[in-house]
């Protein structure tokens, strides 16, 4: 039943079912983190929206966790270089 109800969600004719998905995945993050601070609601409440757009746009979520991972390890370089006081990137 999953499946089925994940092939269906990533149709792409079905772009109200997936911003439905989405905004149901972040009120879902919402609720989980009701009890909790504000920055932990809009954590969880992101967590959520990004968890259910990853599971309808696969392709593109990896693309962008591709990106996200290069950029990182530059600035992370540059970070470290910058503590030990070197000049080199």
């Amino acid at each position: 039943m999953f499946s089925a109800t994940l092939g269906f969600l990533r149709e792409e004719a079905t772009t109200v079912h997936r911003a439905g998905a989405i905004g149901l995945g972040g009120l879902a993050g919402l609720v989980m983190g009701l009890r909790s601070g504000v920055f932990k609601r809009t954590f969880y409440a992101t967590a959520g929206a990004a968890a259910m757009a990853a599971l309808c746009y696969p392709r593109e979520a990896a693309e962008i966790a591709d990106e996200t991972l290069q950029i990182s390890k530059y600035y992370f370089i540059i970070a470290y270089n910058f503590i030990l006081g070197g000049m080199q990137i």
